[in-house]
Parts: structure tokens; C-alpha cells; sequence
């Protein structure tokens, strides 16, 4: 079945709503129990730091978004990166290079 939705070229438009809805539906009760969340690159977490941004504009709750950059990072942020930047509680990165271009980012050496 979500074969046949995907290989519909006429429903892959709404293929990216399906996605957030459900990154919401799987986000609501993980952070009810938690304050903070924890990415460590990939693209996927935006939906959940969206979703924790939210909770704090509507007032509900303050989620703490914490970002650690991916160590292969050397000169440049990932998408990813430049995303949760402007929104991040704490941003940490691997190379000092970064930090110096970067004011927010924090440097602890190597998180491995």
C-alpha cells in the first residue's frame, strides 16, 4: 500500500505533509516527559525542535534545544547545522575553526 502512495507521482506532493504529521504525532508524548532535546545532525530532528519550539511560544512548556555538530563538519555547518542555529539553547561544535566563524557555538574539543 505505501508503495503504490509513494510511486503515485500525483500524491508525492503530499508525501512531506504525511511526514511532519506524524513526526508530530511521534513528538507529543516524548516531549510531554522531557524539557530538552538532543540532536546530533541529522535532518530528521528539525520536526522535533520545531515541535519543541512550539510548545514553548504557546506557552505550554520550555524545551531546551541542545545541537552537537557532526565532527566531519571542519570549515562549515551542515543544513542541518544552519537550521537550529538562530534557534538553539546550546550549539556545540567539534573544531575550533568553527567556533571562531560561529559566536553561539560552543567548543569542548572532540565529542565522540
Amino acid at each position: 500500500m505505501l508503495g503504490n502512495l509513494v510511486g503515485d507521482l500525483s500524491l508525492s506532493h503530499l508525501l512531506p505533509f504525511f511526514v511532519c504529521v506524524t513526526s508530530w504525532k511521534c513528538a507529543q508524548p516524548l516531549l510531554s516527559l522531557f524539557f530538552q532535546v538532543l540532536c546530533n545532525g541529522p535532518g530528521t530532528c528539525v520536526p522535533l525542535c520545531v515541535a519543541g519550539l512550539l510548545l514553548g511560544i504557546l506557552g505550554m512548556k520550555k524545551v531546551q534545544i541542545v545541537y552537537v555538530e557532526s565532527i566531519c563538519r571542519v570549515q562549515t555547518l551542515s543544513l542541518t547545522g544552519r537550521i537550529l542555529y538562530p534557534v538553539s539553547d546550546y550549539f556545540f561544535v567539534q573544531w575550533s575553526s568553527l567556533r571562531d566563524k560561529y559566536p553561539k557555538a560552543v567548543f569542548l574539543g572532540r565529542i565522540v
